[in-house]
C-alpha cells in the first residue's frame, strides 16, 4: 500500500525515491499493490508540497505509474481513512497472502526441506498426468495400406488455347482426388531403391495425377 501526496521525497543514488523503489519491487515480485493518490495536490498548503521543479516532474511520473494499477483518489484525511479501510479489506479477500505468524507455528528447517521436496514431486506428477492425458486424448491411427483410400490435393493451371498470346491467361485451380494407397506407393516406390531426393518422389506422385486426369478426359 502506498499513499501519494504532494511530495516526491528523498531519492537514492539512481534518482528514485525510496517509496517508488519499494513499489516497483512489489510489482517485480507480483505482490498485490494498491495506491491512494491525492486528487488535488495543488490544494495542499505550501511547505507540505513539493517545491523543486525536478521533484515535481518525478512526482508526476510516479503518479502516472501507480495509476496504471489499482488506485483510489482522496482529498482529505477522513476520506483517506475510509478508502484505505475498505480497499484493504477487499484486496485481502481478492488476493489473500500469508502475513505475521507466531514463531512456534513456523516449520523447522527439516520440515521445510521435506515440504519443498514433496512439492517438487507433486509438480512432476502433475506434468506427467497432463502429458498422459494429452496422449490418451490423441487418436492414433495405423498407417494406410493396400486399398485404403486416401485423398491427394493438387494444383492445376488451365489456359484457353483459343485465346491470342497477348490475352492468354492461366487460371489456377485446386482439386482433390481419391487414390488407393498402393497406387500412390507404386508411383514413387522405384525411387526408394536408391538414394533419392524428395523432388523425385513428388515427381512420381505428379505423374500419377496426370495419368488419372488424362483417363478422365478420354
Amino acid at each position: 500500500m502506498v499513499v501519494v501526496g504532494a511530495r516526491h521525497g528523498s531519492t537514492s543514488d539512481d534518482g528514485l525515491n525510496f517509496t517508488e523503489k519499494e513499489y516497483r519491487y512489489a510489482l517485480e515480485k507480483s505482490i498485490p499493490v494498491i495506491a491512494f493518490v491525492h486528487a488535488q495536490p495543488d490544494s495542499i498548503p505550501q511547505g507540505k508540497a513539493e517545491g523543486d521543479p525536478e521533484g515535481l516532474r518525478k512526482l508526476a511520473e510516479f503518479q502516472k505509474l501507480v495509476r496504471l494499477r489499482l488506485y483510489k483518489d482522496w482529498t482529505s484525511l477522513a476520506q483517506l481513512g475510509a478508502v484505505v479501510s475498505r480497499s484493504l479489506t477487499q484486496l485481502n479477500k481478492r488476493s489473500p497472502r500469508p502475513g505475521w505468524v507466531r514463531v512456534e507455528r513456523l516449520a523447522s528447517v527439516e520440515a521445510n526441506e521435506v515440504i519443498l521436496r514433496l512439492s517438487q514431486v507433486i509438480d512432476n506428477k502433475d506434468e506427467e498426468i497432463a502429458r498422459l492425458s494429452v496422449m490418451q486424448c490423441t487418436k492414433v491411427e495405423g498407417p494406410a495400406q493396400g486399398n485404403d483410400q486416401i485423398e491427394l490435393s493438387f494444383h492445376l493451371s488451365l489456359t484457353d488455347p483459343k485465346a491470342s498470346s497477348a490475352k492468354r491467361i492461366s487460371q489456377r485451380h485446386t482439386l482433390a482426388r481419391m487414390f488407393a494407397w498402393d497406387e500412390v506407393f507404386r508411383s514413387f516406390a522405384p525411387h526408394l531403391l536408391t538414394l533419392t531426393k524428395l523432388r523425385e518422389i513428388k515427381s512420381g506422385i505428379n505423374r500419377l495425377h496426370r495419368e488419372r486426369e488424362l483417363i478422365a478426359v478420354r
